[in-house]
């Protein structure tokens, strides 16, 4: 039975990040319409978002009266370095690594799950709530900033956490953005460069290191607005993607649901998004300029974190590892001190099904199903 290393620390990323409650009143109508409507059992979680969402706005006004304009003209002096890779792939624990390098900003927990909205309004707040202690330990834990694309915009695939009937749809839209007119990826491009600036002001200028599992089907759309940007793409074996990513379920989707789904429509979901997003960054990144990429295969920085992360500067030609290197060091060691292991195994029908909708991943990558996982009937 496989045992997976787990260094992700679940504890810091309140379920209430996930959540449209701070989002503007206007804009939750506009995604409740389009939405197809919520479940009655899920009338009341709905009411109290839709209370939240009047009550923060005067935050939301006092910040941008009070920082708009220096958000609007904060300079972007340099391209982002983009993580991308599906979830479970070791995204997270690499934008952990790379947060320890103090030249790089990023979205923390602190700022994405007290809404990035108004962030900057409340922070002393948050300050004085959370204690200097939490607080610290939150700022420094970087989180994905697709969360302040779905707070900012009705342009997010992260829509489908509060309504996951529209999976299907939200991911053709917000992240191939196929099934859009122009207008619609230069609307989603304006917010996206906000966010970006608004964590650049934050972040003291400092260049952004980002995560997001969604801009790895992005490529193209990130290019348009930052041509020299970095990429790092990680992967792994599908098939522990698999086994990893039905943990989700209950974490993610089932927590912040206005919308039923059953366990069989969210193996679906997780067989549909994974061939759709992996497909589509073998075929954007070839647009990637020579040098600005480089490919981690999980199994082999599992196994030297600290040397393939050399490499990550060395091939991307980023300064800062050398200052950075005994910070990474003391993060590698404390979590090796503390991993969890978790057993997984898999039915001969989901082995089947992996190898019919994930083939060209198997077939790219080399992967075969590990020998660690127990096969059930």
């Amino acid at each position: 039975m496989k045992r997976e290393r787990t260094t992700r620390k679940g504890g810091l990323l309140p379920k209430f990040a996930m959540l449209a409650a701070g989002m503007s009143f206007n804009q939750w109508l506009k995604i409740l319409l389009e939405s197809g409507g919520i479940e009655r059992k899920y009338l009341l979680k709905a009411l109290w978002i839709s209370v939240l969402t009047v009550a923060y706005t005067p935050l939301r006004l006092f910040e941008r009266i009070k920082f708009g304009k220096k958000i609007q003209n904060v300079e972007l002096k340099y391209s982002p370095i983009f993580i991308l890779g599906h979830w479970r792939s070791g995204t997270s624990y690499l934008h952990r690594l790379m947060a320890q390098d103090k030249n790089l900003g990023y979205a923390s927990v602190i700022q994405l799950s007290f809404n990035s909205e108004f962030y900057l309004t409340t922070d002393r707040f948050i300050k004085a709530l959370l204690g200097d202690k939490l607080y610290s330990e939150a700022a420094a834990y970087p989180l994905e900033d697709e969360y302040a694309i779905f707070h900012a915009s009705p342009y997010s695939f992260y829509r489908m956490l509060c309504f996951p009937k529209c999976t299907y749809d939200l991911f053709k839209k917000f992240v191939l953005f196929d099934q859009v007119n122009g207008q619609t990826r230069n609307l989603w491009k304006k917010v996206y460069l906000r966010v970006l600036k608004k964590l650049t002001f934050s972040a003291n200028g400092k260049r952004l290191v980002l995560k997001n599992p969604m801009n790895t089907g992005r490529i193209n759309l990130l290019l348009e607005i930052f041509p020299n940007a970095k990429f790092i793409h990680i992967y792994r074996n599908p098939y522990m993607v698999y086994c990893s990513l039905k943990r989700l379920e209950a974490a993610n989707v089932y927590t912040n649901r206005l919308q039923n789904i059953s366990t069989e429509e969210w193996e679906e979901v997780v067989l549909f998004v994974y061939r759709e997003l992996m497909q589509s960054y073998l075929t954007q990144k070839k647009s990637i300029p020579t040098g600005n990429l480089v490919e981690i295969k999980y199994e082999d920085f599992e196994k030297n974190q600290l040397g393939e992360l050399e490499r990550i500067y060395k091939e991307l030609d980023l300064s800062g590892f050398s200052q950075s290197k005994e910070a990474f060091k003391t993060l590698i060691d404390n979590e090796n001190k503390k991993h969890r292991s978790r057993d997984y195994e898999l039915s001969e029908e989901s082995i089947e099904r992996i190898k019919q909708h994930w083939w060209f991943a198997l077939e790219k990558w080399g992967y075969e199903l590990p020998t660690s996982i127990q096969i059930t009937k």
